[in-house]
């Protein structure tokens, strides 16, 4: 059985020592949502989410 050696690397003095993180403007999480009304749609998971056709409230 063969042995793989891993390299250990160091950053160069261009890397970067820290991620920034990416640009958001909130919630990065999206879920599709079934209504009892019929209609269908893609909202942010949130804790209370309202159906935008007939306003009632999502389980989640």
């Amino acid at each position: 059985m063969a042995t793989a050696t891993l390299a250990a690397t160091r950053p160069t003095a261009d890397a970067p020592t820290r991620r920034e993180p990416a640009a958001s403007d909130g919630c990065e999480d999206r879920a599709l949502y079934h209504c009892h009304c019929g209609y269908v749609f893609v909202a942010d998971v949130t804790a209370g989410v309202d159906c935008p056709h007939c306003g009632s409230a999502q389980a989640w």
